[in-house]
């Protein structure tokens, strides 16, 4: 699984709006940060609770995969990086859920 960001950006008259999706990172970096920061509209992910995966039915190799860096942000990770990525340009950011 290779980490990748989708980025494009949308015209409307003079104005211009990023949508940015970043989703099935496990974690973000510095430069994934700037490249979506301050984005008209982020798609973003927030996955799990981490005390509820390590509780659940999945079996520990899918867990350790999930909560790794190529596999799915926890719900307080998103939220930390939010506070990094969120800008006074940001209006929508709509929660993406596997």
């Amino acid at each position: 699984m290779t980490q990748q960001i989708l980025s494009f950006t949308l015209f409307e008259k003079k104005m211009v709006k990023r949508v940015s999706i970043l989703t099935d990172t496990g974690y973000i970096s510095d430069k994934m940060a700037d490249y979506v920061k301050d984005s008209h509209t982020l798609v973003y992910e927030s996955n799990h609770e981490e005390n509820v995966l390590l509780s659940g039915p999945y079996p520990w190799a899918t867990k350790q995969r999930i909560l790794s860096d190529k596999g799915h942000l926890s719900n307080t990770d998103s939220a930390n990086y939010l506070t990094k990525i969120v800008g006074s340009n940001t209006k929508n950011v709509p929660i993406s859920t596997p």
